[in-house]
């Protein structure tokens, strides 16, 4: 019934939209309207008898962010397109195909699917085309959507004319730099050949000089060599100083004790122990004059045993010494020195009583540290004339030491808060 509605139409009606395949009417507030489905689109009929021509077979384009002929800028975000060439062929699908110009120059194939997007578009001047077609071969017109992403500002053409600008005057530069440096180098050239030719004149003169140069080294390191030898051979008078015929001196206060009346008197323990001190400073027959630790603490205490009955109780006297180290072995008269300065210097300086320490312990890295330690202050070497000497010196001390433990050896001297501190650490002790 509704195909017979259209017999009165006019013919343009029928001209616009050929043989209609599908007719539907709509009912409306406004009267009844007819839509007419034909070969060339979709017409519309009012009620009133107007017409409305039929939407042509054309590619409608529309773009998710981007507009037409816009630019956008570096590293756009995603774009998106999505077409669409409506057709009311029920029978006659369309397909499209899709290029983007400016990235792509080959033309997608042809699909139904009808929309594309695009990411990480590079700068440059682009073109979207779609193109679409029915099943019959119908081709709509193309439909083009242009825009243009800006390259990032180091690419630009004033960045570009920067660039050149710089490359040239960097060239400019080199060339002048390089040129100074030839300038430069072939002056330098002629001073050293200038130099040269004068000092042709001078070297026969300085050879010469050299030579006295040498000769007078020569004489200082000999010289010096003797030196060495006269201060060994003055330590060794000094610890033979200690030595000076003690079989006479031990023998004459083993009488003079004898002599003595028996008992606890000061005068008799003085002498059995100034004798046992000449007993145990008798030379061994050792060639290179070595004792031990144990050896050594013997002949102290009877060294300090004879200090303390000459100034009783204004001495006091505290040995602290590891048992376990009494073989170690050291030099003769090592430490009598040290412990005859502390009770020299001890009793100069201080006001009324004094105090004599000795320690002998090992520290983690294996060395032998030994610390004579008196109360009073220190005094100069300068100012030490003021007291009278009793025993060899440091200096005497320092050559026995270099001498023994070249190299392996640390003399140290503190004092702070009224005590003077002698350390002395042995880092081995030499093979005989």
């Amino acid at each position: 019934g509704e195909l017979a509605a259209l017999a009165p139409l006019p013919h343009f009606v029928r001209a616009a939209i050929g043989a209609p395949s599908r007719v539907r009417r709509e009912t409306t507030a406004d009267g009844d309207t007819l839509w007419l489905c034909g070969p060339t689109g979709l017409a519309r009929v009012e009620a009133d008898g107007k017409f409305s021509p039929p939407t042509p077979y054309a590619i409608q384009l529309r773009a998710t962010g981007v507009r037409a002929d816009e630019r956008l800028p570096t590293a756009p975000a995603p774009i998106t397109f999505h077409f669409i060439a409506p057709r009311q062929r029920p029978t006659s699908p369309v397909t499209y195909r899709t290029r983007l110009a400016g990235l792509e120059t080959d033309w997608s194939p042809w699909t139904a699917k009808r929309e594309r997007s695009f990411a990480n578009l590079p700068s440059g001047d682009f073109r979207f085309e779609v193109r679409a077609r029915d099943a019959a071969g119908v081709e709509a017109a193309p439909a083009t959507l242009r825009f243009v992403v800006l390259a990032p500002w180091w690419r630009t053409p004033w960045a570009i004319a920067g660039y050149l600008v710089a490359g040239a005057g960097l060239v400019a530069g080199v060339v002048q730099l390089r040129t100074r440096s030839l300038r430069q180098h072939a002056e330098h050239l002629e001073s050293v050949v200038a130099q040269r030719t004068h000092d042709l004149a001078d070297r026969t003169a300085e050879l010469a000089r050299q030579n006295t140069e040498l000769v007078r080294l020569n004489q200082l390191e000999l010289d010096e060599k003797i030196s060495a030898r006269l201060a060994e051979e003055k330590a060794r008078l000094e610890v033979l100083r200690y030595q000076l015929n003690p079989h006479f001196l031990f023998n004459t206060l083993t009488s003079i004790s004898a002599s003595l009346p028996a008992g606890p008197s000061t005068a008799r323990t003085v002498v059995e122990r100034l004798a046992e001190f000449c007993r145990l400073t008798l030379h061994r027959a050792d060639e290179r004059d070595w004792t031990t630790l144990g050896a050594e603490l013997r002949l102290l205490r009877s060294y300090l045993d004879i200090a303390q009955a000459r100034w009783a109780d204004l001495l006091t006297v505290a040995l602290d010494c590891d048992p376990a180290l009494d073989d170690e072995r050291l030099p003769h008269f090592l430490l009598l020195p040290l412990v005859e300065n502390a009770l020299k210097y001890g009793r100069a300086t201080s006001a009324d009583r004094f105090e004599v320490r000795l320690s002998a312990r090992r520290d983690p890295s294996g060395a032998l540290v030994l610390v004579v330690a008196n109360t009073g202050d220190w005094i100069e070497p300068a100012a030490k004339k003021n007291v009278s000497s009793l025993g060899i010196g440091l200096d005497n001390l320092r050559e026995r030491l270099a001498r023994h433990y070249p190299r392996a050896h640390d003399l140290a001297i503190a004092h702070t808060e009224g005590w003077v501190k002698v350390t002395l650490r042995l880092a081995h002790a030499p093979a005989i």
